[in-house]
């Protein structure tokens, strides 16, 4: 329970953003974003408009697997927990 905590934490935590460019979003804005079931392009896509890296956006689809916010359906397709 406490990793649990500990992780939901720090997907929640707002980002600073980089110089000029336009807000970032949290790691749970971004995923309030995406629809109930996603693909890893719609992710990658829905972060670019909003200023994060292709990197971070798969960094916290995995902190999302992990964190137990999302299941993945098959390759490249994942479904959020409702």
């Amino acid at each position: 329970l406490m990793r649990h905590s500990v992780s939901a934490f720090a997907l929640i935590q707002p980002e600073r953003p980089d110089g000029d460019t336009p807000e970032r979003l949290t790691a749970a804005g971004h995923l309030d974003l995406l629809p109930i079931t996603f693909a890893t392009a719609d992710a990658i896509d829905c972060g670019k408009r909003h200023a994060i890296s292709e990197r971070t956006t798969k960094r916290r689809l995995k902190a999302w697997l992990k964190g137990d916010f999302i299941r993945q359906l098959g390759h490249g397709k994942y479904e959020k927990h409702i």
